[in-house]
């Protein structure tokens, strides 16, 4: 029977040994952390030989926002890469981080989000 074990803790030192889980997931986490590379190294250190990982940020340079003031739509992307995320690139460098990690990078999904207005974007 499979079992699922939810622990919170710090992605970049977590408290579970080398090689004992079989899967990992992300979603959103490492957009905000101090050293993306070493969290992605934290979770291939825990992850078994053979395991899946499957890791979802975006990239904020491509927030897409359909207002009609294209130039306000601009504005608010900008001010979202330059000010509020801490690595708001990370959608486009996960792959490369992830292979120099250690990870075998299967698979990249790229998709592009269009949000009719600013608060959903947020």
């Amino acid at each position: 029977m499979p079992q699922v074990e939810i622990r919170q803790g710090d992605v970049q030192a977590l408290a579970i040994p080398a090689a004992s889980v079989d899967k990992v997931h992300t979603d959103r986490v490492r957009q905000h952390v101090p050293n993306p590379r070493d969290a992605l190294a934290e979770a291939r250190r825990v992850l078994r030989d053979g395991g899946t990982a499957v890791f979802a940020e975006p990239d904020w340079d491509t927030l897409v926002i359909d207002y009609p003031d294209l130039t306000a739509a601009r504005a608010y992307t900008r001010y979202i890469t330059d000010h509020v995320i801490r690595n708001p690139a990370l959608g486009r460098q996960l792959p490369r981080l992830a292979a120099e990690t250690g990870f075998n990078v299967a698979k990249v999904t790229p998709i592009t989000a269009v949000w009719r207005e600013v608060h959903a974007a947020d």
